[in-house]
């Protein structure tokens, strides 16, 4: 072949040894001595190969090769294990997959440092321990009190017995306190069998009201007073009128408006007496209906029963 014509013997000679070293046209892919890359390498060994380009779909590379993932759990390893057994987790840990990988966490009253698990102390409040000795979380008795008057420490908390209306801390569970006519002024209703046994007790209660005939809308007065020294109590009233469409007004207290709906409330601090008045509305000339009455625990000191008085006019 060809390629283009010298103009002398010493031209053609040049050429020549070019032509041997480098190829008369480029793409010569035969000319002797060029290197032409990774393909003179051969096949190779196979493991090499997989070093080298990695592995593929559901494989992960361990030191001796490409390997089956395994199912992500602990138990197992977690997805890209490489050795056999299940993940361990330090003292107060809890074994995880994360990423594919064994992790772990720490519950609480542990928190994670580093590699390792460390106990944090608990105390009292984040217990919700009010008595007690109860541990730390890390093997420590606390020191949260006692409890006073005839109270016992029960899981943290002081108890006293029930009283014989538990358990009426709903509106269905009223404990009946009795009947009242506001035409003869009465009679008045007083109880001091009940208490508050708990921090979180409460007490719901009933009366009966007939509108007697004294042309007046019966009146309501009910006091809470006799708690327990270092018990705080608190008082609702609502009117619920057999015919309806009840609109009293609180001549005593204030008025309430949470759960339950409108009534009237007295919420005086320590053992104070709580006291409220209400003055019946209807939606007819029977001013006729319910009251109903709660008693909340918002502050607990000793055991000991209150009391409780209605009176009507």
């Amino acid at each position: 072949m060809t390629c283009f014509a010298p103009r002398s013997i010493a031209s053609f000679l040049a050429l020549a040894a070019l032509l041997v070293v480098s190829g008369c046209a480029a793409g010569d892919d035969d000319a002797p001595g060029v290197d032409l890359g990774p393909r003179d390498l051969g096949p190779g060994d196979a493991s090499t190969v997989d070093m080298r380009v990695g592995c593929g779909s559901g494989e992960h590379m361990c030191p001796e090769g490409c390997v089956d993932d395994r199912e992500d759990l602990p138990a197992n390893g977690c997805q890209l294990a490489c050795a056999s057994g299940a993940c361990t987790a330090p003292a107060g840990g809890t074994s995880i997959c994360a990423a594919g990988l064994c992790d772990f966490t720490c519950a609480p009253p542990f928190v994670r440092t580093s590699e390792s698990c460390a106990c944090t102390p608990r105390t009292c409040a984040d217990l919700d321990a009010m008595c007690g000795t109860p541990d730390d979380g890390c093997g420590t008795p606390l020191s949260c009190g006692t409890c006073g008057g005839a109270s016992e420490c029960t899981a943290g908390a002081c108890l006293c017995t029930p009283d014989v209306g538990e358990p009426n801390d709903v509106e269905r569970d009223a404990i009946s306190l009795g009947a009242t006519n506001d035409a003869d002024d009465g009679p008045t209703l007083t109880n001091v069998i009940y208490n508050s046994d708990d921090a979180l007790d409460v007490d719901f209660y009933e009366v009966d009201v007939t509108d007697g005939t004294d042309l007046g809308n019966p009146a309501l007065t009910v006091t809470l007073d006799g708690m327990p020294v270092g018990t705080n109590l608190d008082l609702v009233t609502w009117y619920r009128c057999t015919a309806g469409g009840d609109s009293h007004s609180c001549t005593s207290g204030t008025a309430y408006s949470g759960a339950g709906g409108a009534g009237c409330a007295s919420s005086n601090a320590g053992t104070s007496t709580e006291t409220i008045g209400i003055d019946t509305e209807c939606s007819t000339t029977n001013d006729s209906g319910r009251l109903l009455i709660r008693v909340a625990t918002t502050g607990f000191g000793a055991c000991g029963n209150y009391r409780l008085v209605v009176q009507t006019r």
